[in-house]
């Protein structure tokens, strides 16, 4: 298996020639395709790594024998409106986007509000100690932001992917969590794979779904 943190971001260094386009992160995948001397890979995405993962394959689709999407996202306006719909129901605010060009500000004042009463943790969990936990592993060593704030101002990362979903015909896991107000606990019923396998993940218990 090979985990990697793309670049800038994680551990990974920035390009000293700040290239973070679409096309150039998904032929990072294909150049650790290459040294790992595999044919084909199987894929596993979480969260926005979906969009990285999804769009390898459709450029790679001969090295890629399925993909394994685990809580990810293939639109992130989608998943950024379930994360502002979600302190609207926990503060009882209406912060809504008009239009597309609104939803990241409108989130970012959602979010805001959210850590403004001490609760941006239930976000990830309504257990603040497991949060805390997380971000004590995650700041083990120094960790590159960059790409995420150069990623919010390019548009190619906004397309909504889910809509070419079906053109895609490789073998698609996609494991949901039905708790999971970060992607959206229905952003996968956007999905159209057409050989895909859903598993929802809740509280004690598993569905799973068979789409063909």
């Amino acid at each position: 298996m090979y985990y990697y943190d793309q670049r800038g971001s994680g551990r990974s260094e920035s390009p000293a020639n700040g290239d973070y386009s679409l096309y150039r992160m998904v032929d990072d995948i294909e150049e650790i395709r290459k040294k790992s001397g595999a044919v084909q890979v199987y894929l596993l995405a979480h969260s926005f790594g979906g969009i990285l993962a999804y769009n390898y394959a459709l450029r790679y689709p001969g090295h890629v024998k399925g993909l394994m999407f685990l809580n990810s996202t293939l639109s992130i306006n989608n998943s950024l409106e379930s994360q502002t719909a979600f302190v609207n129901s926990k503060l009882g605010t209406s912060f809504h986007a008009a239009d597309s060009a609104e939803v990241v500000p409108t989130y970012s004042k959602a979010m805001t509000a959210l850590r403004g009463k001490g609760m941006g943790y239930q976000m990830l969990s309504d257990n603040e100690a497991n949060v805390k936990r997380l971000d004590s592993v995650d700041n083990w060593a120094r960790r590159n932001y960059a790409f995420g704030s150069k990623a919010l101002g390019m548009p190619a990362y906004f397309t909504d992917f889910t809509k070419s979903t079906g053109q895609l015909n490789l073998p698609v896991l996609v494991i949901s969590g039905a708790s999971d107000h970060n992607i959206g606990p229905d952003h996968y019923r956007l999905f159209r794979f057409p050989n895909q396998t859903v598993k929802v993940i809740g509280v004690g218990t598993c569905y799973i779904m068979r789409i063909m």
